[in-house]
């Protein structure tokens, strides 16, 4: 691979000036060796502004002067959903290693070019999925592989937040916007680390006047019978949490998904047959009386209690920090892709969301 000659310090750029920008400049500021060395816009104003709020060295009043930099180490792209694809493609053919903000393209075919140009250059280059660089979310996938819950069977992922709808905002947008994109990434990728790619998508959407999707409900099937059932929406709070069923427990993830600090897993004893029913009337017995009775019901919370641990892992800085340190470590390792978030994963995600809207424009 070849990648530019680090020291101990590596050198960002940050191509895009909004909202994403700012947060990650912020969070560079928390990671080892980072360097925010230039910022590039489409205005000579709106660089110059970025780089004094966040001590940048070089403002660059273009994209392109940005990538042709010849200090700058890594190129982060912070720019809408729709560019994402033109801006990696711009980094990677002056050979600039590349962090691309989520979604990394529009659908699979446009991540697919992405990836082909970059293993074509040996140039670096990963999708900034922070939620996949979260140790809660490293631990839960470990643990789970591991069979801490048994077989896993069931993912129910979570995410949304209320958003007043503006027509001329980025989350709205017909091209490039919609929950799926901006918001249901995440319960996507986070079934694809645990469970691999769905054989079977069934799914359903509200569309707006604009035919924006404002909120998606999907049913992933896999081999074996394991499912993930996803929910995203930009209109209302969902639990922005997930949890992952299996044959002898449950991991819950808390809230927010997207960079969670807090995990729990609970031990659930397998019900053998003839050990008791559900406590209707069939079931009849002391036991059964004992069950329903509020003393039983407590007792029994307690029991899940006692088989429930909670594991606190918090990270340094924010999400922005997490993915950066992941792009470093990569880098002096010499690696040319992350093992957490490969390319072959990142373009298989988009493919999974490809489904998703098949599935539900053919309910139409």
């Amino acid at each position: 691979m070849s990648s530019p000659e680090l020291s101990s310090t590596v050198r960002w750029g940050i191509l895009g000036t909004g909202v994403i920008a700012d947060a990650f400049a912020t969070g560079l500021g928390y990671v080892d060796g980072a360097v925010l060395h230039a910022v590039g816009s489409r205005t000579t104003a709106s660089a110059e502004a970025f780089a004094d709020r966040h001590g940048a060295a070089h403002a660059h009043s273009s994209y392109q002067s940005l990538v042709d930099d010849p200090a700058v180490d890594v190129v982060y792209v912070a720019t809408p959903n729709e560019l994402h694809q033109e801006h990696c493609l711009m980094a990677i053919a002056a050979g600039r290693a590349v962090l691309c903000e989520k979604p990394f393209a529009l659908d699979a075919a446009q991540a697919a070019v992405v990836v082909d140009a970059a293993r074509r250059a040996g140039v670096f280059c990963m999708e900034a999925m922070w939620m996949r660089c979260s140790p809660v979310v490293q631990r839960v996938i470990e643990l789970v592989d591991q069979g801490g819950i048994g077989e896993p069977r069931l993912l129910s992922a979570q995410l949304g937040f209320p958003n007043d709808v503006d027509p001329a905002g980025r989350l709205f947008a017909r091209h490039g916007g919609g929950v799926l994109l901006d918001l249901g990434v995440y319960p996507v990728s986070l079934a694809h680390a645990l469970f691999g790619t769905p054989t079977r998508v069934t799914a359903s959407a509200v569309l707006l006047d604009s035919g924006v999707d404002e909120q998606v409900t999907a049913l992933l099937d896999y081999p074996g019978g394991r499912q993930a059932v996803i929910a995203t929406g930009l209109r209302s709070q969902l639990s922005n949490s997930a949890s992952v069923h299996g044959t002898a427990g449950i991991v819950r993830i808390d809230e927010p998904i997207v960079f969670p600090h807090h995990f729990s897993r609970t031990l659930i004893p397998v019900r053998r047959p003839g050990a008791g029913g559900s406590g209707g009337r069939g079931s009849g017995g002391a036991k059964a009386r004992l069950r329903n009775h509020p003393v039983g019901r407590l007792l029994a919370e307690q029991r899940t209690r006692l088989r429930t641990r909670g594991t606190t892992l918090r990270a340094r800085g924010n999400g922005y920090s997490a993915e950066a340190a992941e792009v470093q470590r990569c880098l002096a390792a010499g690696l040319p892709e992350s093992p957490i978030i490969t390319l072959d994963e990142t373009i298989a995600v988009l493919g999974t969301m490809d489904a998703i809207r098949s599935a539900w424009a053919g309910e139409a």
